[in-house]
C-alpha cells in the first residue's frame, strides 16, 4: 500500500517520509511498517498477517504503475486521491475521485472479488475504469483472462485499456469482436493519460478522423467566402455572442455518430447548446432542451419520425460528451459549467491544434 494513517488518522504517503513511525492500515487499522528499500518504491505493509483487503502483495511494477497513474491523473483532476478507503462498501480503490474510480489490475483476480468491487462502486453510483497491467497484454492478440474487464463505449465498441508501468505508456484495444476462433480489434498507443482522455472523451476517433474535421472546417470557410446565406447568418449569430464561427470548440466537430436529422444544422445545434450553458453557467436540462427545440425543431421535416424524442437523445449524448470532457457536470437534470469552453481566434488558430 502507498498510503497509511498515523495515530490521528491523517493520511501519510509512503514517499513523503523517510523514517519509521507508528502507521496503521486505513482498512483494518492494524499496524503497518514503512518499507523503503532499493528494489520497490516506498510503500507500507502489514507487520503481522491480517485478513484485510489491503493486505494484497503488490509487485514492483504494480506499485510503480499505480503511483505513476495517480500523478498523471491528479494533474488533470486535482481532487484525485490515492488509495482512499470507502467505509460504506469496505473497499479501497487504487485511485479515487468523487466522479470516478480507477483500478490498476496487474495480478489475477477471482471473479467473485471482481464482482464485489464493481457492485460496490455501482452502489455508490461512481464510474469505474479498470486499467490492466502488461501481464494481461499481448501484442496483436487478446488474452482470454482480460475479457472479464471489457467495457463498452458507443463510439469505440468493446474495449480494454492497458498501462505499461515500466515505460509509462497506455495502449487501448477497441472495436473488439470475434468469429468462431479469433478476436479482432484496433489498437492505439497513448504517451500519457491526458492524451488518452482527450482522444476518448470527444466521443469519436478524434485523431484518426482529424482529416475529415479539417476538411469540414475548410468547407465552412469556403461557404463563408462564397457568401452562403445560412453560414453567414450563423457567423453573425456567433459574432453577436462575441465568438467566431470558425473558432468553435473542437467538441462541436468531434461530436459525430449523430442521428441524421439535423443535416447542416448539426453544428448550429452544438454551438447553441454551448452558448446557452456559457450564458447561464447552471441550467436545467428542461430549460436547455426547450431553448434548442424552439430554435431548431420547426426547420426539421421528417414526418415519419418523432423528432422531439430523437432531438432529446442527441442532446443527452452531446451533454455526456461535454461531461466526459470535464467542462460540465450533470446532477439531477441540472447542467453546471465547471470549466470554460475553448474557443479559437480563427480558422488558422484551430488548425494549428493538429500540428502540435
Amino acid at each position: 500500500m502507498l498510503v497509511a494513517h498515523d495515530k490521528n488518522e491523517k493520511r501519510i504517503y509512503a514517499n513523503s517520509i523517510n523514517k519509521q513511525g507508528k502507521f496503521y492500515c486505513p482498512c483494518c487499522h492494524s499496524q503497518v511498517r514503512l518499507k523503503n528499500g532499493s528494489i520497490k518504491i516506498p510503500h507500507f505493509s502489514h507487520i503481522r498477517k491480517a485478513n484485510c483487503e489491503n493486505n494484497e502483495s503488490e509487485s514492483y511494477l504494480h506499485l510503480k504503475g499505480k503511483n505513476a497513474l495517480y500523478k498523471q491523473i491528479n494533474e488533470l483532476y486535482s481532487s484525485t486521491q490515492l488509495e482512499v478507503y470507502l467505509e460504506s462498501i469496505k473497499q479501497r480503490p487504487d485511485i479515487y475521485n468523487y466522479k470516478f474510480i480507477i483500478e490498476y489490475q496487474c495480478s489475477p483476480i477471482k471473479d467473485n472479488t471482481l464482482n464485489k468491487r464493481i457492485n460496490g462502486y455501482q452502489k455508490l453510483k461512481i464510474k469505474n475504469l479498470w486499467i490492466l497491467g502488461f501481464k494481461y497484454y499481448k501484442r496483436n492478440k487478446i488474452i482470454f483472462s482480460s475479457l472479464k474487464f471489457l467495457k463498452y463505449n458507443v463510439n469505440y465498441g468493446f474495449y480494454l485499456l492497458f498501462f505499461d508501468a515500466q515505460y509509462e505508456v497506455f495502449k487501448m484495444k477497441y472495436h473488439i469482436n470475434q468469429d468462431d476462433i479469433n478476436y479482432y480489434f484496433i489498437e492505439k498507443s497513448f504517451k500519457n493519460f491526458k492524451e488518452f482522455i482527450f482522444y476518448f472523451n470527444y466521443c469519436d476517433t478524434f485523431i484518426d478522423n482529424k482529416s475529415n474535421i479539417i476538411k469540414t472546417i475548410k468547407i465552412i470557410s469556403n461557404e463563408l467566402k462564397s457568401k452562403d446565406k445560412y453560414w453567414l447568418n450563423l457567423n453573425d449569430f456567433c459574432y453577436q455572442n462575441h465568438k467566431v464561427l470558425l473558432g468553435v470548440p473542437l467538441a462541436c466537430h468531434s461530436f459525430t455518430n449523430v442521428a441524421p436529422i439535423l443535416g447542416k444544422y448539426k453544428l448550429e445545434f452544438c454551438i447553441l447548446t454551448i452558448l446557452i450553458i456559457e450564458s447561464y453557467k447552471k441550467v436545467s436540462y428542461k430549460f436547455l432542451y426547450a431553448k434548442i427545440e424552439k430554435s431548431l425543431l420547426d426547420r426539421l421535416f421528417m414526418p415519419m419520425l418523432d423528432l422531439k424524442i430523437i432531438l432529446q437523445s442527441i442532446l443527452v449524448n452531446f451533454l455526456q460528451c461535454l461531461e466526459n470532457a470535464n467542462v460540465i457536470i450533470i446532477e439531477k437534470s441540472t447542467i453546471t459549467m465547471i470549466k470554460s469552453f475553448e474557443w479559437y481566434e480563427d480558422y488558422f488558430d484551430k488548425l494549428n491544434i493538429y500540428n502540435k
